[in-house]
């Protein structure tokens, strides 16, 4: 009778969490969607020229592994053509051009991995606590993850959908002990981004290592090889693909990151420079709650067990596990990307932000559910006394918890930058309606609005061949010398700006200075626009 009476329990908790998962996804739209990333609209122009039919390139002819979320690319331009299709079958006539709607598509799919981490975090939840506390301590999660600001300053980005599927892979593996799919579920975030190669050696690692803890048994044999199947199936099939159409199998991104620090605007990619934005994004006394409740876990689990048993529940005890392999790849990460000395951008924390959240809330379910268990009194103390600690950090928080949640409900994210080029948009089109070339330092919006008629030349090596190379050997003329673009537009100064060389007069007369408030923010002037007059 009482499992029968919880059942309709079970299911109205559900539908109430998820339908509060529902209306925070439609404030967090409603927030971001005049939002966006110049970074992000690279994506959406590669998604966009597929989706016009000239393949996954960002400029025709020229096939450049220009962007590090191709897998992502690909997703767009499928859905933006399926939403493009309905909507001309609904309408009689597309309302819109064509895959205009992707960077809307993209906000979505934002919005959607957010709501799948949460909800895996609510899943995990159930496991291991009663419905109601799994309920309360997982809304607790949602009002806090939707409106984090390291949850909506990439939004549209494949940040977020890259992080969803990792969790969802981890989970599939630990929690459902379905390891083909876990690796197939992998092998697709490695489309996404591919970091996820980090995160695949770190649980082939641990499938390996239970191998070899449970005697070489057939099972755990058997687990690893179907995890190397499913990844292998998407993987290998991937890589050929890029391998085939790009001629490498990695983005060349990499490079372009590495020749940035050399123009004089950005850091290196320092692990102090990366946890101090992680610290400043979250705030202080919110990492405090987190690093309280992911080491007192920690402490309760060593504590409570001999050492060998301790260690042993990192393989056996799947909130450990997840949760450790998390963290791994998290801090892998950072120093990975510290090592290569790339350029360092605010969102390359993010990752690590929400792997702190996540991880934060695996281990308060940590210390909640063995309370009521027959344990030693002292360890038990040791749990009530670090979740009141923990509870004293959320109260002294809660202000700040409850404005975050009213700013996403109330206000709108803009980002002045995405229509900082519009009237220089509206110039270039105006006077070369049949295309033209353009060399600039921010790609991404100004390739997506001039649409695939125009030829873009970054100055900064992210879309196009060979510049970040030269930029590295010194050779900083190079995009000019090799590509001849009939427009150059100058916006940002630094250590080389186009306009300063003794060669340019010769070659390129002013069009104007065209003003936007981004600029005047930013750098006291507006962006000048120059014609070659050859």
């Amino acid at each position: 009778m009482v499992a029968n009476n919880l059942i309709p329990v079970s299911r109205l908790l559900d539908s109430i969490f998820y339908l509060i998962i529902a209306i925070l996804m439609y404030f967090y739209l409603r927030y971001n969607l005049a939002y966006g990333l110049d970074d992000s609209y690279i994506t959406y122009r590669y998604a966009q020229n597929l989706n016009f039919g000239i393949g996954l390139v960002f400029n025709e002819g020229e096939r450049y592994f220009g962007s590090t979320a191709m897998g992502m690319a690909i997703l767009l331009a499928m859905l933006s053509w399926l939403v493009d299709a309905i909507a001309a079958l609904w309408l009689g006539a597309l309302p819109w051009p064509v895959g205009a709607q992707i960077p809307v598509i993209a906000h979505w799919i934002s919005a959607l991995a957010i709501a799948m981490i949460v909800i895996l975090a609510y899943r995990i939840a159930i496991k291991h606590l009663s419905i109601y506390w799994a309920g309360l301590v997982s809304t607790i999660f949602a009002l806090y993850l939707f409106p984090a600001d390291y949850m909506n300053a990439a939004s549209g980005h494949e940040t977020y959908l890259f992080l969803a599927f990792l969790s969802l892979s981890a989970y599939v593996l630990i929690y459902k002990e379905s390891a083909f799919w876990s690796g197939f579920i992998l092998g697709i975030t490695t489309t996404f981004r591919p970091d996820a190669l980090l995160y695949a050696v770190i649980l082939m690692g641990w499938l390996a290592l239970r191998w070899v803890r449970s005697g070489l048994a057939y099972a755990d044999q058997q687990k690893l090889i179907k995890f190397l199947v499913g990844y292998g199936v998407v993987s290998i099939i991937w890589f050929g693909f890029c391998a085939s159409y790009f001629g490498r199998i990695f983005p060349e991104t990499l490079t372009a990151k590495r020749a940035q620090p050399f123009l004089g605007h950005w850091l290196n990619f320092e692990l102090k420079v990366a946890l101090g934005e992680a610290v400043r994004r979250i705030r202080p006394l919110v990492v405090s709650l987190m690093l309280v409740l992911i080491f007192g876990a920690l402490i309760v689990r060593i504590a409570s067990q001999k050492t060998s048993q301790a260690w042993a529940s990192f393989f056996n005890n799947p909130l450990a596990a997840f949760s450790s392999s998390l963290l791994l790849f998290g801090l892998g990460q950072l120093v990975f990307y510290s090592l290569l000395k790339v350029s360092f951008w605010f969102w390359y924390a993010f990752p690590f932000c929400i792997i702190l959240a996540l991880t934060g809330f695996l281990s308060a379910i940590d210390l909640i559910h063995e309370v009521k268990r027959n344990e030693p009194r002292k360890i038990k103390r040791l749990r009530i006394m670090l979740l009141g600690v923990a509870g004293c950090l959320f109260l002294v928080n809660l202000n700040f918890f409850r404005y975050s949640v009213y700013q996403i409900m109330i206000g709108n994210s803009t980002n002045l930058q995405l229509t900082s080029y519009d009237s220089i948009i509206e110039y270039i089109k105006l006077q070369e309606p049949k295309g033209t070339s353009i060399a600039t330092a921010e790609p991404g919006v100004l390739g997506f609005k001039l649409g695939p008629r125009y030829r873009i030349i970054d100055e900064l090596g992210l879309v196009s061949p060979g510049v970040a190379k030269n930029i590295i050997t010194g050779n900083l003329d190079f995009p000019f010398e090799a590509y001849k673009p009939e427009y150059v537009i100058v916006s940002w100064a630094g250590k080389y700006s186009p306009h300063e060389r003794l060669w340019f007069p010769n070659l390129y007369e002013l069009i104007g200075e065209f003003k936007h408030p981004y600029w005047d923010l930013h750098v006291k002037r507006g962006a000048y626009l120059y014609k070659n007059k050859v």
